[in-house]
């Protein structure tokens, strides 16, 4: 039963998740988006840019109505 559920579900799950969101979805894996990432570092090296990427783990960030943000400075230098 709850396979017949998700094989329903999951299809407009799929069109409502970001095309860059990859967790928990099928057909997607860490090696593609560490591949991802590196082409994106190469093509900034390439022409000398300067790149800022962030990664969240967001079982470990505090509460939102905290005022310090999860890396412990102040919001406001979050964007």
């Amino acid at each position: 039963m709850l396979k017949i559920i998700l094989d329903r579900f999951r299809p407009k799950a799929d069109k409502s998740i970001a095309e860059e969101q990859t967790g928990f979805r099928t057909d997607r894996s860490t090696t593609e988006q560490i591949f991802n990432i590196r082409l994106t570092l190469e093509k900034y090296l390439r022409h000398q840019q300067e790149l800022y990427q962030v990664f969240v783990d967001f079982k470990k960030m505090k509460d939102p109505s905290q005022k310090s943000s999860p890396c412990g400075t102040d919001n406001s230098r979050i964007d």
